[in-house]
């Protein structure tokens, strides 16, 4: 059964686990992500979706991406992981510095 938009009822951790499987559509992740925190206020939704446009390397968006989810996630160890790889994927050494930043927290 595919999920649509509209119809998504799960977690952001049910997201997150959805879009690390097989034949993943990031598109409709990051689409899904963006309903979900746009309804709720709840900014952690932006971790799928920048796990979605790192998988699609889009690093600039996914760091912007990531950094809405940084006030409520930032103690996750999985959101310090997934903003620690996308850092490797930024240009030059700027993404380095973040990236080793990201580890040491």
């Amino acid at each position: 059964m595919t999920t649509t938009v509209e119809s998504y009822a799960g977690s952001v951790a049910e997201l997150l686990e959805k879009a690390s499987a097989p034949g993943t559509d990031f598109e409709q992740i990051i689409a899904i992500a963006d309903q979900q925190r746009m309804a709720s206020g709840n900014e952690a939704w932006a971790m799928p979706k920048a796990f979605a446009l790192w998988q699609l390397k889009r690093p600039e968006e996914a760091m912007k991406a990531i950094d809405l989810a940084q006030t409520v996630c930032s103690g996750d160890s999985n959101f310090q992981m997934l903003r620690g790889v996308i850092a490797r994927q930024l240009p030059e050494q700027r993404g380095h510095a973040v990236a080793i930043q990201a580890y040491r927290e």
